[in-house]
């Protein structure tokens, strides 16, 4: 895990095919526009993905990843409230889901450290198996 997003540019040059390739007179370059608001809710869809990621890696033991990955929502958090006002309602209602995302990964963390005092390290993911997958919710001790 790098901890970095892919740009927007990078990203359009990953769906440009043919490009770059003057040696073959019968190619044709072909790319698909990459939005910019489309690339923003792409990058708000994977919130949700990185906290279903740090609930896996709780319940696996890998306590470390989900550090890492509260840190990098925080900063995607930042990145996110530095953009200002997009009239956009699909970017507000993912908004509140990373919000919500958000706020299960830190109280993943909290309760990882608070417990981290109360039980040996090698039971810690026993007791975050309550995580409710059907509801979607988090249910710490």
């Amino acid at each position: 895990m790098s901890g970095t997003i892919v740009s927007h540019n990078e990203a359009q040059k990953k769906v440009t095919f043919g490009d770059g390739e003057e040696d073959k007179a019968d190619v044709v370059p072909l790319s698909v526009l990459l939005q910019p608001k489309e690339y923003i809710l792409g990058i708000a869809d994977l919130t949700g993905e990185l906290m279903r990621f740090c609930i896996k890696c709780v319940s696996t033991g890998d306590f470390d990843k989900c550090y890492k990955i509260c840190d990098i929502l925080k900063t995607m958090h930042g990145g996110f409230l530095s953009l200002g006002y997009i009239p956009a309602k699909e970017l507000y209602h993912k908004m509140m889901v990373f919000k919500s995302s958000l706020h299960k990964v830190e109280e993943a963390c909290y309760s990882l450290q608070l417990r981290k005092s109360e039980v040996p390290a090698d039971m810690l993911s026993d007791v975050f198996e309550m995580y409710d997958a059907d509801e979607n919710h988090a249910h710490f001790m």
